[in-house]
């Protein structure tokens, strides 16, 4: 759903280079977002609400080049599309972080979300989130403070 809102919020804007992935991780204390557009444009902003000199932000800024094919191609060869948006947790912790991949590349528009635990879980559905994650991380890295 929320690709799908960003897709006609640039539409609605005029913008021409739409967000198509976007990797969110969200904790308690803050979050690590990557905006991923269909130029190779890259964003990644690293919120922490509990730095201890106070709330803190950091912003990474990438240009990605051919690397968005070799994602959406590995969107595809994953069958992201056909993965349950929210899997079951069968032993849910409180409190723990949400994992979220989005996806709007063509005609396939899809957002699958796994907790911290399933991230690091078993199973063919996570080791194809866990394949796509890894694939973002290391292009735009989450800064250390």
């Amino acid at each position: 759903m929320i690709p799908l809102l960003l897709m006609i919020g640039a539409l609605a804007t005029g913008a021409t280079d739409p967000v198509v992935l976007r990797l969110e991780r969200l904790t308690n204390c803050g979050s690590w977002t990557v905006a991923i557009h269909q130029s190779g444009a890259a964003r990644g902003d690293l919120f922490s609400a509990c730095h201890a000199g106070g709330p803190k932000k950091v912003t990474v800024q990438r240009s990605l080049g051919d690397q968005v094919s070799r994602l959406r191609t590995l969107v595809e060869q994953e069958r992201f599309g056909e993965l349950e948006e929210r899997p079951q947790e069968p032993n849910p912790i409180v409190d723990d972080a949400a994992c979220v991949i989005a996806v709007s590349f063509g005609l396939l528009t899809h957002q699958v979300t796994l907790t911290g635990q399933q991230l690091g879980g078993k199973g063919p559905e996570l080791e194809s989130f866990r394949r796509i994650w890894r694939a973002v991380q290391p292009l735009i890295p989450e800064p250390a403070w």
